[in-house]
């Protein structure tokens, strides 16, 4: 087995509390068709290329050892390509680990679980069923013994959190792109999980809603005490969202760097410490620095 790059971290005021999700050496093998998965991928780290080995196994990331605390909004950044989803689709469950381990609360995980809300990259709505019934379907796919006006309380105050009070009757094909991903990130929130786990959500979004969005989702993971997960290829939008930044390099995908960002909420967009941050997180992936814009990878 190879190692993975070291992990460089930026000073901090205090050690981060205990972890809420730990990865330890955690790599993903995609095998070639009809072969098992090879662990030695062709490709060193910090270079670009496709992670794949003489047999034609992908390795998505390699050796990832990863602390995310309570209460922390942490984004992953890279380039397209780099394991960024792949390794959120782990911790939530869906994919397992071809090597390494990971916890939740120190505990292994092994399959979804209401505790981790997962956001996709597309709205995954469902096209027939209203903004309110979308919102429900999390209470009735899971058994959760609730009352009927409870869940209907509960989706109606989701609702109203989102800023999607008077359009409960409304279709998927009614709604903006930004009130459409309002309603994929309530449906995450019915079941009250404790980690959040958002996959390059606004994408998809024009630059406007796109910030509006960023703010409500600051707004609502911290209001709730949520720890999150959020993943993007956006530099300003990373620097913009997290505690704290850790960047991958191309697949496979290792941790180069985890950058903190001390600056207090709401943050200023133009604050001086964002803009140095920019800056340095600009020449760690080589790119020329720019005094106005954002950048993505």
């Amino acid at each position: 087995m190879y190692q993975a790059s070291p992990t460089v971290e930026h000073p901090r005021e205090a050690p981060p509390p205990a972890g809420k999700i730990e990865l330890t050496d955690a790599t993903k093998v995609y095998a070639a068709h009809g072969q098992a998965a090879a662990m030695q991928p062709t490709t060193s780290a910090g270079t670009p290329g496709n992670g794949a080995d003489e047999a034609g196994s992908v390795v998505a990331f390699d050796g990832i050892s990863l602390t995310v605390s309570e209460g922390e909004l942490l984004c992953l950044l890279g380039r397209s390509g780099c394991g960024k989803s792949t390794l959120l689709h782990i911790i939530a469950g869906l994919e397992e680990l071809s090597a390494g381990s990971l916890t939740v609360d120190g505990r292994p995980v092994d399959g979804p679980s209401h505790r981790r809300g997962l956001v996709f990259q597309q709205y995954a709505l469902f096209p027939w069923l209203d903004v309110y019934r979308n919102v429900r379907f999390g209470l009735e796919a899971r058994s959760t013994g609730m009352d009927g006006r409870v869940k209907d309380r509960a989706v109606r105050d989701l609702l109203a959190l989102v800023g999607l009070e008077g359009f409960e009757g409304a279709r998927p094909h009614e709604l903006s792109g930004g009130m459409a991903q309002r309603v994929a990130i309530a449906r995450a929130l019915v079941n009250e999980p404790e980690i959040l786990l958002l996959d390059e959500p606004f994408n998809a979004l024009d630059a406007f809603t796109r910030m509006t969005m960023q703010d409500e989702l600051v707004r609502i993971v911290k209001q709730r005490g949520m720890t999150a997960i959020f993943v993007t290829h956006d530099i300003d939008e990373a620097l913009y969202l997290g505690d704290r930044v850790a960047i991958l390099t191309p697949r496979p995908g290792r941790i180069r760097e985890i950058v903190s960002v001390p600056v207090a909420r709401p943050r200023d967009r133009n604050d001086p410490t964002l803009l140095r941050l920019r800056d340095h997180v600009y020449r760690e992936f080589g790119l020329a620095v720019r005094q106005e814009g954002h950048y993505s990878i």
